[in-house]
């Protein structure tokens, strides 16, 4: 997988076990850069292309681009739907017999309790699995340890509940000292998590798993 721009004579390509510096030493280019990435990714509409041999993908479904590690949303409302539909799927394939089961036992309970009115009530019989998920309100677990583990745990839901591809951090480097940042790296290759880094200056020296392109002053590459 690569992702290209028209001024940069540069791809950056995702390989296996490597993770791809982004250092954009012009403030006004790293600016315009995040903002073209925002934009693209809300708009669809930008010069940014992401692809994989001859597949292209929309940056706005398949990439994800993360501001501040401070502010990682785990209650967003993306991985409950996709966690809802898969054990929705889990319950109405895998589990169907037993799922059946507890919609039944569920309804039973209502006719028990409405038969306890003084007045008479009909229970919807439409009642399904989906709805007793919901009534469950599953959310994504995460920790809160270090600031290391949580966005490890944000990253892993970004790719496995919402299919992300591409995970895009500005400055995320210079939260780490030098050791919890390989240690940071270690875990997200092991997940095989593809990560670009857009830096706007380098706080701690290159680490032996870092791929760097470095875009100076002058708008030329390193």
């Amino acid at each position: 997988m690569k992702l290209v721009h028209p001024e940069w004579q540069s791809q950056i390509v995702f390989q296996e076990n490597r993770v791809q510096v982004l250092c954009i030493e012009n403030a006004g280019y790293f600016s315009r850069t995040i903002q073209e990435l925002l934009y693209q990714r809300e708009t669809g509409k930008g010069k940014f292309v992401l692809s994989n041999g001859a597949d292209v993908y929309e940056l706005g479904k398949t990439t994800e681009l993360i501001l501040s590690p401070f502010q990682l949303n785990f209650d967003d409302k993306r991985f409950q739907t996709n966690i809802v539909k898969r054990l929705v799927k889990i319950a109405n394939e895998d589990e169907y017999l037993e799922s059946q089961e507890i919609r039944n036992s569920v309804l039973q309970y209502f006719y028990q309790l409405t038969g306890r009115l003084e007045y008479d009530v009909e229970v919807g019989s439409e009642f399904d699995i989906q709805q007793l998920v919901k009534l469950a309100n599953v959310r994504p677990a995460f920790s809160d340890e270090s600031l290391e583990a949580s966005v490890v745990d944000y990253f892993s839901l970004l790719r496995d509940v919402l299919g992300i591809k591409l995970i895009l951090c500005v400055n995320l480097r210079n939260y780490f000292a030098a050791e919890r940042l390989k240690s940071f790296y270690e875990t997200i290759l092991l997940k095989k998590i593809n990560l670009l880094l857009l830096e706007n200056f380098a706080k701690n020296d290159k680490i032996d798993c870092e791929d760097w392109l470095i875009v100076d002053e002058d708008l030329c590459e390193i």
